[in-house]
């Protein structure tokens, strides 16, 4: 079961995000958003989410994979003008929202 999912739509950021993670390959799903992502992977212990443009991607994955990640921790890794905007909107999945760059 993977401990981890990486989701971005965009994949330097994705690569970016898993070194941070430090987590063994095996352990990491990495995606974009898109509808058919993770569907076939294994609820995880953590989703990390970048949060891009609109956010309207990024909500809808949330929308559509938050029952399966019931257990999971969520991380939404965002800009520091997009904060306010990424707790309101993602209040339902009770995220940790973290602000790249400080």
């Amino acid at each position: 079961m993977p401990k981890l999912w990486i989701v971005h739509r965009s994949p330097p950021q994705r690569a970016a995000l898993a070194r941070l993670a430090g987590a063994a390959p095996a352990d990491v799903v990495m995606g974009a958003p898109a509808p058919e992502a993770f569907a076939e992977s294994a609820p995880p212990d953590a989703v990390v989410l970048g949060l891009e443009g609109d956010f309207e991607q990024e909500l809808e994955f949330v929308h559509r994979h938050r029952g399966r990640c019931e257990r999971a921790r969520w991380l939404l890794v965002c800009r520091p003008p997009d904060a306010a905007d990424a707790r309101r909107l993602f209040a339902a999945a009770e995220p940790e929202i973290v602000v790249a760059p400080p």
